[in-house]
This record gives structure tokens, C-alpha cells and sequence, in this order.
């Protein structure tokens, strides 16, 4: 659940899975920021943390377009959860689930590292619809007729037993995710949590079955990857785990040092950790030495520059439209201007030649993906190597779980058939300090190379 940042929770009784988003949320406010939505029209559990007079909700916002600034209720004291009502009228599933605004909503909670919550019923039409636009779905009990690949089940939980007692409220908690963002109202201050009275009424509980829920959704953000990274492992020959770990005695990257591991002799390690310090200690365009200087013949320099955007929301908007049809695609941050401001590169492709990315760029604008006259190919040859020595399907499940902490990698196959997973894509070899330093950040430690492979 770690690397979900979109999440709709599903059911055949909706009470039973508002329960479970809510125990869900308790579990994950403690560690970020969460919001609750409401599509099934007041739905008793999440009806009852509603505090204020304001009927509007999320289709409020949905049809009339107010902002969900004004939509969030906070609850309780002021946490990390707020609850987004369903609104004045009962929720329209063709107007609301099928609506791309949630694709636009799923990054921004991305973006931002929150959580957003989205409880429905199973029977509702396009439900199938709002399941693509997320990260994924967790079903409640049974899922009714509705039928959802695989790979887009999160988790099944068991429907909560109900007990003889009333349930404890859930803890005050609250949100904000970026580009729509929301924030506590002002005269929501020092608001207290409202009484359970709907839950005594119907005298349910369901502390077992919400334990439950936030242990096996706090593991499943890491199941991906952790997987994955054993079986790339356990794939590896002598040699290359042996260069692993001489990778990790030359250098032993840290948040504070900010060094960027370079493999290969000690002296190379040492320069590029020595560059990645300077780009850590405020110089972004600091050179950055490519750690594999005996690829540059071979290297995948070629790629299409899709759309240089000046929001991350804007570039990833983009990624996600482009979908399968963007191969290699990739984010980079890159300074540009007299006033050094930051930029987000999208790109497609990794092709050894620029005959085969003119021929990309051609597909593209023919899919109206790209506007004519727009984009170009560029000669970018260096990359972050993130994961070297892959199996193709370790490489597929770790681009997965990648994707899912928000950082957008991508594989080439390599001639021996094992995969690269890189990030970004780099005229020059300093634009790459960015990105560099958002990935350590999040606890990666990448070496700047020239990237090989092929796409696959």
C-alpha cells in the first residue's frame, strides 16, 4: 500500500467497505496524509464523520466544479484524514466514474505522497472504468458481478464480522495532495470528532477485520518490488553479485553525502561520489562522470522528446496518456533558460540509430500523440541506472513497483538477455544531477551511465 497513491475500495455491501477504507486510513494517516471519498451517497460510516452544514461533495465538484479545497472535511482535531462527502445529489456513475479527472487526481496524490481512498459499490456502472484510472483496487467481501484483470486487485479482505458492540471512532487524522489541493477550512478549527451514533445504531464492529486490512495493505506496497529484487538476485551470476559488491564498498551513498554509486574500479566510484556530493551541496548542473565511458559506441542515444512541461503534473499527465505506445518513457528534470528554471522533459524511445526514433516521433503524430511540428528527436545517451542484471519478468514487476512510489523507470534488454532498469534520459551528463537527487531522496542510489538495450 506503500506505493499506491490512488485506491478504490469496493463491495457488495458498501457499509462494509467504508468500514475498511476507514481502517485502512487510520493504519496509513499515521505516516501521510489521507482522504476518504464517498460514491455511494452517504454512506452511513463516512457519513458520520462529516462535520459542518456545507452539503457539497464530490459531485459537487465533479459537475459544477467546485474545488475540492472546499469539498475536504477534516476529522477530528485536525490529523491526517479528511472525508469527501458525496454531495447534494446521489452520485451519477456516468458522469463521475468515467470521468478522466481521476487520472489528473491520481497523479496529483502521487505527486504529493497521499493517499486517497475512493469507496464504492461493486454494482455500480463504471466502476470498471474509475478501477483503470487508479493504482489499483481493494474488494471488501464479495465482489458481485464485476469482473477486473488481475493485476488490478490490490487486495480482498474479508466482509467485517459484526459484533454486539459498537465500534470506536476512528482516530482524528487529514490530507493534501498537490496541484488540487486540500487543505483544512478555517472555520473547521479545533472541530471535534463527531459521535458514532449511525455505527450504535446498527451496533457493528469491525476492529478484527480493519487490523487485518492495514496489515495486509501496509505489506503490499513492498511485495513488487521486494519480490522482484529476489529474484534478480537470485538470477545474478558469481560475477556480477561480486560487482555488487564491490560497487557497494567503493561507495556508500548516504542522504547527507548525496553520492551517486558508480560501479566499476574504486578510483571511478570515487569521482562520481565526489560529483554527486557537489550537486548535493547546491550545484544541480555539477558534472557527473558516466561510470561506463567503453558503452558510448553502443549506447540506445536516441529518443523522442515528446513535451517539455513546466509542471511534473503536466509531464506525467502526458506519460499516462501515451500509455504503451510511449516505449522507454521517461520523466527528467532539466534547468533551462537564462534563470535556471525547472522543467520536465518527457521521452520515448531508446533506439541505437535516429532513423528508428524518426520513425517513433511519425507513429506519434499520426496517433495525434504528438502535435505536427511538435517534438523531435534528441541524441540523449545517458541515463540513472537503477537495477542492472534483471530477468525480463523481475524487471517488469520492478518497473511496477516503481511506478507505484512515483518514480518512472524503464527496462532495455541487453544482449545477454538479462534487463536494465534505467530513469531519465540526458543530452549531457550533468542534467542528470536532478533527477539523481530526487531518487536519493527516496532512498535509490543511481549511477549515471550510457544507457544499452534495446526496447522490449
Amino acid at each position: 500500500m506503500a506505493g499506491a497513491h490512488a485506491v478504490l475500495v469496493i463491495g457488495s455491501d458498501s457499509v462494509a467497505a467504508a468500514h475498511a477504507a476507514i481502517g485502512i486510513a487510520r493504519s496509513q494517516a499515521e505516516t501521510r496524509r489521507v482522504a476518504v471519498g464517498d460514491l455511494v451517497g452517504e454512506v452511513p460510516p463516512l457519513q458520520s464523520l462529516v462535520t459542518g452544514d456545507d452539503p457539497h461533495g464530490i459531485v459537487d465538484s465533479f459537475l459544477y466544479g467546485i474545488s475540492l479545497n472546499r469539498i475536504a472535511r477534516p476529522v477530528g482535531d485536525g490529523g491526517n484524514l479528511f472525508v469527501l462527502p458525496s454531495g447534494t445529489e446521489p452520485v451519477l456513475t456516468e458522469d463521475v466514474f468515467r470521468n478522466d479527472r481521476w487520472r489528473r487526481l491520481a497523479i496529483g496524490f502521487r505527486e504529493a505522497g497521499a493517499l486517497l481512498l475512493l469507496v464504492a459499490p461493486a454494482s455500480a456502472t463504471g466502476v470498471e472504468d474509475l478501477a483503470a484510472a487508479v493504482d489499483g483496487v481493494i474488494v471488501v467481501g464479495d465482489a458481485g458481478t464485476v469482473v477486473l484483470p488481475a493485476d488490478r486487485v490490490l487486495a480482498t479482505v474479508p466482509t467485517p464480522r459484526r459484533l454486539a458492540r459498537a465500534a470506536t471512532p476512528p482516530r482524528a487524522l487529514d490530507l493534501v495532495p498537490s496541484r488540487e489541493r486540500i487543505i483544512r477550512p478555517d472555520d473547521a478549527d479545533g472541530a471535534t470528532a463527531p459521535a458514532a451514533a449511525a455505527e450504535e445504531s446498527e451496533g457493528r464492529g469491525w476492529i478484527l477485520p480493519t487490523i487485518l486490512a492495514a496489515i495486509i495493505l501496509a505489506l503490499l506496497g513492498f511485495w513488487l518490488t521486494r519480490a522482484a529484487t529476489r529474484e534478480l538476485r537470485e538470477g545474478r551470476s558469481s560475477r556480477d553479485t561480486a560487482a555488487a559488491a564491490a560497487d557497494t564498498a567503493a561507495v556508500a551513498p548516504t542522504p547527507t553525502t548525496g553520492a551517486i554509486a558508480a560501479p566499476g574500479s574504486a578510483p571511478a566510484a570515487g569521482a562520481a561520489a565526489a560529483a554527486g556530493a557537489a550537486a548535493a551541496a547546491g550545484d544541480p548542473r555539477a558534472a557527473i562522470t558516466p561510470a561506463n565511458p567503453g558503452d558510448s559506441a553502443a549506447a540506445a542515444a536516441y529518443a523522442v522528446l515528446v513535451l517539455t512541461a513546466n509542471s511534473v503534473t503536466s509531464a506525467n499527465s502526458k506519460v499516462a496518456q501515451g500509455g504503451a505506445r510511449f516505449p522507454a518513457a521517461t520523466v527528467a528534470p532539466v534547468l533551462l533558460g537564462s534563470d535556471s528554471t525547472r522543467w520536465y522533459r518527457v521521452f520515448a524511445g531508446a533506439y541505437a540509430t535516429s532513423r528508428q526514433a524518426d520513425s517513433l516521433l511519425a507513429a506519434l503524430r499520426s496517433q495525434r500523440l504528438v502535435a505536427p511540428g511538435a517534438g523531435g528527436v534528441v541524441r540523449a545517451p545517458y541515463a540513472l541506472l537503477v537495477e542492472r542484471s534483471v530477468s525480463r519478468d523481475a524487471a517488469k514487476a520492478l518497473a511496477s513497483g516503481y511506478a507505484g512510489r512515483g518514480i518512472p523507470v524503464y527496462a532495455l534488454l541487453q544482449p545477454d538477455g538479462s534487463a536494465q532498469l534505467y530513469a531519465g534520459a540526458f543530452e549531457r551528463p550533468e542534467r542528470a544531477a536532478l533527477l539523481a537527487g530526487t531518487l536519493r531522496a527516496a532512498g535509490i542510489s543511481p549511477t549515471l551511465v550510457y544507457r544499452t538495450g534495446r526496447v522490449f
